[in-house]
């Protein structure tokens, strides 16, 4: 068989080949994934080149089957995941959206390209993928047989599409939302190829950020806890460098609880996920300061991270003109956060005297937070010690911890409001940090900004991403415009899928494993939905009216539904 091949890989060409694959992570006995085929949805020729849609991006390779006519015959492959202005693939995709192409003589017997060995990374299989949508097959002879062309993809094997939301009014908005649905839940497929969490194709390494995110939308679409804790458990062993990362560990490891209620792992980790705090970086101003070299260095030889800084929000051209100061508004917060919840743990582990450090801990920082980082005279904060601008970060990260005093929330959702409109309406921030400002003002009972927000049509938003690029998978950021080497598979960029459950529909664990729940739909949306919620017990289902403001609930006998306060929903049965 000759072979000639060429390959697009822009950033990927100087990714780091990783020795053993995932194995560089941790060592896993028995396979996490599996290859499943996918048939396509559309083909048609263009005189010798045939065509082939295969309707949404997925990670996997393609297997060509030669009929008699075509056994011998040289051809040309292509694969892509974007296309051109003349409905071809894209043979120049920009950042690092993938093309690959091989010249090749067809055989007797069926055949996959060998790829790049960039997509060798972290396939446990030893069999090499590349998220890919398009195939065009150029010098085949005749009709393209049915079944000729296989997508073969790879996912991971606990991916079932067990919990979802369908929006039921009819209405506009019910449309735009069920494509963030489709949209984030075949995210939650396609991006589970290692069998962990990653972001994205051109670096395939876990990162807590990334994760966290990844995490919420899984546990929605699957009910799976066990890809987040393989997760979480190759990021103790690498964890990477962002100050606020560090913490999102936390997060993580305390939505690992909430979904499976393992205290014996919790136990197990607890002492070690301490560091992850930053409690070092608290000095005698009372607040965190992370720019101290030597602390920095001591933190990342002890957690095996390569460094560690201050990140806000990725790319920098995301931060709002955030200015970067050593007392950190944000990280601030982040560690604050972090404290909470690991006295939290504390409290679940029967361990007080931790809990109460750690509770006190949290109280003295967060008084120093408002001491010093509000600008008083505007009632907002600003984004650190000794700074007087005030980015839309370091107000909503704020308010999606509840660091914001009450008197003072109806003053930061205004100024989100001048952020969102100084960015044309669209999100003032990355598609990581649209998690948290969606977080922020629909806990503060803003939902009449969040929503136009989530469906805005600007350039900075999830429905250009579908409406210019056809997205299937959520892409790094909110265009190339934005970050230069983007690529179209990262799943920090589904913040939507738990915030849905979470705020619109209002699906809240009140204790782990849904034992006890509740349902409080967000009334600014006003609109119907049906849900399903996969949980250890078995599976929730809900129906929202949202005309008639009724609840209808089916739910296992061992979880427990606790009816929405305040009277506005009326709850028909359970």
């Amino acid at each position: 068989m000759l072979v000639r091949r060429r390959h697009v890989l822009s950033a990927l060409a100087g990714a780091t080949i990783l020795a053993g694959g995932a194995g560089y992570f941790f060592s896993r006995p028995a396979s996490t994934t599996v290859w499943r085929p996918v048939t396509a949805k559309r083909s048609r020729q263009d005189g010798a080149v045939h065509f082939v849609d295969f309707g949404k991006v997925w990670f996997g390779n393609i297997i060509i089957t030669p009929d008699d006519e075509n056994k011998g015959t040289p051809v040309i492959l292509r694969l892509g995941e974007k296309l051109g202005t003349d409905g071809r693939i894209d043979r120049h995709p920009f950042g690092t959206v993938r093309y690959y192409e091989i010249q090749t003589t067809l055989g007797d017997v069926p055949f996959s390209p060998p790829l790049t060995p960039a997509d060798l990374r972290g396939m446990e299989s030893g069999k090499p993928a590349m998220p890919f949508r398009y195939v065009e097959i150029e010098g085949w002879r005749g009709a393209l047989p049915e079944g000729a062309v296989t997508l073969e993809s790879v996912v991971s094997d606990k991916y079932e599409a067990r919990g979802g939301i369908t929006f039921t009014s009819g209405s506009e908005t019910a449309a735009q939302l069920n494509r963030l649905m489709e949209l984030g839940e075949h995210t939650m497929a396609a991006t589970s190829f290692m069998g962990l969490f990653v972001d994205g194709d051109r670096e395939r390494i876990p990162y807590q950020a990334d994760g966290y995110i990844n995490q919420l939308g899984w546990y929605m679409t699957t009910g799976d806890w066990t890809v987040p804790r393989r997760t979480i458990d190759a990021l103790f062993k690498a964890p990477t460098w962002p100050s606020e990362w560090m913490v999102q560990l936390i997060f993580m490891v305390w939505a690992d609880y909430q979904a499976t209620g393992d205290k014996d792992y919790l136990a197990e980790i607890f002492d070690r996920l301490k560091i992850y705090t930053l409690f070092w970086f608290v000095d005698d101003t009372g607040l965190v300061n992370t720019t101290n070299k030597a602390l920095a260095d001591n933190f990342a030889r002890r957690t095996k991270a390569d460094y560690l800084e201050d990140i806000v929000d990725w790319p920098q051209g995301e931060r709002d003109g955030y200015d970067m100061r050593p007392y950190n508004t944000v990280v601030n917060a982040f560690v604050h956060a972090g404290f909470v919840l690991m006295a939290a743990m504390a409290d679940e582990l029967g361990r007080p005297r931790d809990a109460n450090t750690l509770r006190g801990t949290a109280e003295k920082l967060r008084l120093k937070i408002q001491e010093k980082l509000i600008d008083r005279q505007r009632g907002i904060f600003v984004d650190g010690l000794g700074s007087t601008h005030a980015a839309a970060h370091s107000t909503f990260f704020p308010l999606a911890f509840d660091l914001v005093p009450p008197e003072q929330v109806n003053a930061s959702l205004a100024h989100i409001e001048t952020r969102i409109a100084a960015h044309g309406g669209g999100f003032p921030c990355s598609v990581y940090g649209a998690q948290y400002l969606l977080e922020g003002l629909f806990r503060h009972g803003a939902g009449h900004i969040a929503l136009p927000l989530m469906l805005n049509r600007t350039e900075r938003g999830w429905l250009h991403m579908m409406d210019k690029y056809d997205a299937t998978v959520t892409h790094e950021a909110w265009d190339v415009k934005f970050k230069e080497n983007i690529d179209w598979t990262h799943a920090w960029g589904a913040a939507f899928l738990d915030i849905t459950q979470r705020f619109i529909l209002g699906a809240r664990m009140l204790a782990p494993r849904w034992a006890r729940w509740t349902l409080q739909p967000d009334p600014w949306v006003a609109e119907s939905m049906r849900a399903t919620i996969p949980t250890p017990h078995g599976t929730i289902h809900a129906e929202v009216d949202a005309q008639n403001r009724t609840i209808t609930v089916q739910a296992p006998a061992e979880t427990k539904f606790q009816p929405p306060a305040g009277g506005y929903w009326k709850v028909l049965n359970v």
